[in-house]
């Protein structure tokens, strides 16, 4: 299955024909195409333009200026995209949904977009708000999705996490010794 390589094991025939009784319906042909290489090659492309809309966008606004009205409606426009796929996903999946991890952490970025346009539309662009904008990084997040589409930049996504724990370790180390030293030495 496709999908195996981004941990989501399905037996496709089963959950197809479970969802919606026969093998023909509209649901079954949807999880179908989900779970295409064209439509995960489709969807990597949407969501590489988006991470390179937001670093356009980001880019901007670091350089003084306002960020342009086009970037608004481009980030409306992949919120529009990323919901009509939750929505077909939710319709397809039903209660089993909430049962696989990327669809709760599509779910989540999708649902804290919406808190954030609420919360901008309410209060403008407020300055005791800017600190709201870091969650904006979140939908950078998407693009790990198309990282596990390829095994070779997988594992080295894992091996980078992994050493992180190790580098924590040791900064920790570090500290307790430069700290001890630091007691010892006065």
């Amino acid at each position: 299955s496709p999908m195996s390589h981004i941990g989501e094991e399905v037996d496709e025939d089963t959950f197809a024909t479970s969802v919606a009784g026969h093998r023909f319906s509209i649901q079954t042909k949807l999880f179908h195409f989900f779970h295409s290489l064209l439509f995960e090659a489709i969807f990597a492309c949407v969501v590489l333009s988006n991470v390179i809309c937001i670093i356009l966008e980001a880019n901007i606004v670091a350089d003084g200026e306002g960020a342009p009205p086009w970037t608004m409606m481009v980030g409306y426009a992949y919120l529009s995209i990323y919901t009509v796929e939750l929505c077909l996903r939710m319709f397809v999946f039903h209660r089993r949904f909430f049962h696989f991890g990327w669809n709760v952490f599509d779910f989540s970025l999708i649902f804290a977009d919406y808190v954030l346009l609420f919360v901008e539309l309410i209060l403008g662009d407020a300055p005791s708000l800017s600190f709201l904008r870091i969650f904006r990084m979140s939908k950078l997040a998407r693009g790990i999705k198309v990282v596990m589409m390829f095994p070779e930049l997988a594992l080295i996504v894992k091996g980078l996490a992994m050493s992180m724990r190790v580098v924590a370790w040791g900064a920790i180390m570090l500290s307790v010794s430069l700290i001890a030293f630091g007691v010892f030495a006065t």
